[in-house]
């Protein structure tokens, strides 16, 4: 694509100057006028394309950006739910040391020592 473009500069003078020259006789400005013109309208063809490929290219980053937004998110949201929080594990903590508490009055009153 880029090749193209930069081959344009050295492709329109030399129409021109075919063009300038048929049998001998200089070209009339229609000629000239028409051959710009079809110059350009290539180049704004190429262009559109260039930018339609572009808008394209946007636009599918952008719905591959929010799917992984979305599961950065879901993510997020499974590591944050399975965190422990303080009052469960200080509820739990109690429980164990009952639990212990338990098992060294049941060790003392039948003779096990340390």
């Amino acid at each position: 694509m880029i090749k193209i473009l930069t081959l344009i500069p050295l492709v329109i003078p030399s129409l021109v100057n075919a063009a300038e020259v048929q049998n001998g006789n200089a070209v009339d400005s229609i000629t000239i006028q028409w051959l710009l013109n079809a110059t350009f309208t290539i180049i704004s063809i190429l262009a559109g394309w260039l930018m339609h490929l572009l808008h394209e290219t946007v636009r599918d980053l952008h719905i591959t950006n929010m799917e992984v937004k979305d599961k950065v998110h879901t993510i997020e949201l499974l590591v944050a739910g399975q965190y422990v929080r303080k009052e469960e594990l200080k509820e739990l903590s109690i429980s164990i040391f009952q639990k212990l508490d338990r098992i060294e009055q049941l060790m003392a009153t039948r003779g096990y020592k340390e």
